[in-house]
Formats: structure tokens, C-alpha cells, sequence
């Protein structure tokens, strides 16, 4: 088991652990449904400090989903690992316990318990999802850790997405990205669909037209949203930049099957290779479509970074 601080995101190096009140899940996206265990657990920890002097609050979930290692269909992730443990820290969850599948699936639900939980990690209390599940076989129930921690077994109700009356939930949400309804997800999401990846060399093209692109990989098991053009914005440098991001195989002029994501960025002309740099996804502007020549080409473009102002400025309630 790894535990990370998350202050600084490095390996947390104090020889004793404190005790701690953790959230259980998986976390992928860090959904406002995930946010309301996290709030739970800070607010706990917070109430319990007078009584445990140096409690802190965690979330304890695998390095890897277990959906990646049962074989099988790999389940696309929402979020990198890295994205997981920052968007944790925005809401004030102090550390993370990062445990291996492999060396814990055949642990029973009293033994994950016993022995990581309480004895690993010094949890003294929980916080969980009303249908998480833990243990050989996903036997393990809220109710499991009712009967250990009693009072300090917190269970979380479901998180209702008030606009269409679902629950809010890692599945659900992966299902409207597939589907191009990038800003329905980002509303569940509470923040941005982020793609973070250096930029790779493409063909230029788009400088020869004076529209210059970025060209970036969608990492091994990250979910590629559905195909189309999309309203993004790109932080380079600490700066952010409006963007127009194609999700697609660009068909008007290489259409080689490959999906990748390629941006232009208003307002910019830097030369970015090799740079990590980090895009939001926000709203998705249009399907992707191929043109007659460059020159439909090129204004498609144009009007689609007129309509990415458009959008930001709407959604921000004034000027970009």
C-alpha cells in the first residue's frame, strides 16, 4: 500500500501514521457523488479532532480499478490516477491510500477490515457510498462496517442529478462522454473532462493555413469522449488559453482511423512540442464532419472558435 500526501502529492514520510477516517470507492471522475463522501469525511475528521488529537481524513481505493484487472473488456477510466488524487485534494481530503488488487482480492470483508483497514491504515472511521461493496467477491457491505466501527460507520445516500432524477455515478457519467453530451458530464463531474498529454508532432497543416493545431495521444485506458469538435480550454505554463479541440481521425485530410485529440488555440502561436500541457473539455460544439478542401476547411475553423468564445462567454456571464 502506498499513502500520498496530498499537500504535496509525494509519499507520505512520517514513520507513524496517524489515525484516520477514510472514504471508500473507486473514484473515477471524482464525481459530485464522490465529492459528498469526501465532504463527509473531512467533516468527520474535523469533529473527531477534540477527541482524537491528529486524525486526518483519506480515501482508501485501489492504485488500479479492478475492473482493469479482472480481465475481460478494460473499462476505460474518467480520470488518470494523478487527476484522481488532485481533484481529492480541491476538496480538502488530506491523504490517499493506494492499494494493489492483486494482493488484495482474495482478503475476505472481516480480513480487509481487520487487517488494512484498522490495522494498515488506523482507520477509525468510515465513510462509503449506500451500495459500495469490498472484499473476495464484493461480499462485503455497508452494513459490514456498521457492525466494526458502529456510529462511526458513516453510509452516504445516493447523489440525485436533480435535473434528469438519476444517480450520479462513474458508469452513468463515462456513458454521456461516449455519447458527445460533454456538458451534462461536466455537470455531474462538477469540473472539467480532462485530457493531460504532451503534444506530439502531426503534419503541420495547420500552421501552412494559419490556423496552428496541437496534436495530443489519449493515454492507454483513458475514455475517449464521443467524436466531434469541442469547446475546451488548455492551460500551458499556468496560463489559459479558449480552445476549438477536434476529437476525431481529422478525415478531411489524413482520415487514418486513429482517434487523437487536435486543438487550436486562440490567441496563441507558441510551439509546444513535447510539452504537457493540460485540455478542459466543456461543451461539444459540433459532430465532426469531412469538407470538400481546406478552404471550407479553414473557415469550419474559424467559426468554430467564434462559437467557443460564444460558449465560454455564455456559460461564464460575460466577456473572454
Amino acid at each position: 500500500m502506498i499513502i500520498i500526501d496530498l499537500s504535496d502529492m509525494r509519499p507520505f514520510s512520517s514513520p507513524v501514521l496517524p489515525p484516520a477516517v477514510l472514504c471508500l470507492g473507486n473514484f473515477d471522475g471524482v464525481h459530485r457523488g464522490h465529492a459528498a463522501l469526501i465532504g463527509a469525511a473531512v467533516k468527520q475528521a474535523e469533529a473527531l479532532r477534540t477527541e482524537v488529537p491528529g486524525v486526518r481524513s483519506g480515501a482508501w481505493c485501489f492504485a488500479t480499478s479492478p475492473r482493469r484487472r479482472l480481465g475481460g473488456e478494460r473499462q476505460a477510466q474518467i480520470t488518470s490516477l494523478r487527476e484522481k488524487l488532485e481533484w481529492m485534494a480541491s476538496l480538502g481530503l488530506e491523504l490517499a491510500y493506494l492499494g494493489e488488487f492483486s494482493s488484495l482480492c482474495s482478503y475476505s470483508p472481516e480480513q480487509f477490515i481487520s487487517e488494512i483497514l484498522q490495522k494498515e491504515c488506523r482507520c477509525i472511521s468510515t465513510v462509503c457510498g449506500f451500495n459500495h461493496r469490498f472484499g473476495q467477491g464484493g461480499r462485503g457491505k455497508p452494513s459490514d462496517l456498521e457492525a466494526v466501527f458502529g456510529t462511526r460507520a458513516l453510509v452516504v445516500p445516493p447523489v440525485n442529478d436533480m435535473g434528469q432524477g438519476v444517480v450520479i455515478s462513474s458508469s452513468y457519467i463515462r456513458s454521456l462522454l461516449r455519447e458527445g453530451h460533454m456538458e451534462e458530464a461536466v455537470r455531474l463531474l462538477g469540473h472539467p473532462f480532462v485530457l493531460r498529454a504532451p503534444v506530439m508532432h502531426g503534419k503541420a497543416l495547420g500552421r501552412t493555413i494559419g490556423l496552428p493545431t496541437v496534436n495530443q495521444n489519449f493515454p492507454a485506458g483513458h475514455l475517449i469522449p464521443a467524436r466531434g469538435i469541442y469547446a475546451t480550454r488548455v492551460s500551458v505554463d499556468g496560463r489559459s488559453y479558449i480552445g476549438v479541440t477536434n476529437v476525431g481521425n481529422r478525415p478531411t485530410v489524413e482520415d487514418s482511423g486513429r482517434v487523437n485529440s487536435e486543438t487550436f488555440i486562440l490567441d496563441f502561436n507558441e510551439t509546444l512540442y513535447g510539452k504537457v500541457i493540460t485540455t478542459e473539455f466543456y461543451g461539444k460544439l459540433r459532430d465532426e464532419k469531412k469538407f470538400g478542401g481546406l478552404q471550407e476547411l479553414q473557415d469550419a475553423i474559424r467559426a468554430d472558435a467564434q462559437n467557443a468564445r460564444l460558449f465560454f462567454a455564455r456559460r461564464e456571464g460575460g466577456a473572454v
